[in-house]
């Protein structure tokens, strides 16, 4: 085993203490630890992804944000992001901006999400596990929180359409425009409602 190898083994024992840790915050920095691994090519992807998958399920991961299975959309925005609109015209402009509540969970579920664009690496391979990452990205832009919904889209950006065809997984185009258009009429609808 070459040595980078092993350091990189070394690391992920350290890592995998940081991901059980119940501060969302010092699971998010493992998970950050994890991306920078992943862009140096320091592990394999498909390797890793299950062990993330076993310490961070899905299961628990998406529903901590509010993200749906079967809601193609985000949710409307909450009654009190609206009700600070209507009252602070420069808040109306922030929320634009930011669309969503933000919490230490997001953080984490949001470092989460980004790690899902290495999967577009060896995709051909591994053709059944890159179809279940499309499909939690799809399901992470329902998320309440904006930071997950920005890394799902960011995410979903790193899969070529091409490879989606060779995999037989591309959505319609409506698809992969309708949580953006979901999102822009949240945040018009919390901006007019302020006039």
């Amino acid at each position: 085993m070459s040595s980078a190898a092993g350091q990189c083994l070394e690391l992920l024992g350290a890592l995998q203490d940081s991901l059980k840790d119940p501060h969302p915050g010092v699971a998010a920095l493992a998970l950050a630890a994890l991306d920078e691994l992943l862009q140096q090519d320091g592990l394999d992807f498909y390797k890793a992804w299950p062990w993330v998958a076993r310490m961070l399920p899905p299961s628990k991961m998406l529903p901590a944000v509010g993200a749906s299975e079967t809601q193609p959309a985000r949710p409307a925005a909450a009654d009190s992001d609206v009700s600070v609109v209507q009252h602070d015209p420069a808040a109306a402009y922030a929320f634009v901006g930011t669309a969503g509540r933000h919490s230490g969970v997001g953080v984490l579920v949001a470092g989460w999400v980004r790690l899902l664009r290495f999967g577009v690496l060896d995709a051909l391979v591994m053709p059944e596990v890159a179809a279940a990452l499309m499909q939690l990205l799809w399901m992470a832009t329902t998320a309440q929180e904006a930071q997950v919904r920005a890394a799902a889209y960011a995410s979903l950006a790193a899969w070529p359409p091409t490879l989606l065809v060779q995999l037989d997984i591309l959505q319609p185009a409506a698809a992969y425009l309708a949580p953006l258009a979901a999102e822009a009429a949240a945040a018009a609808a919390a901006v007019m409602s302020n006039h």
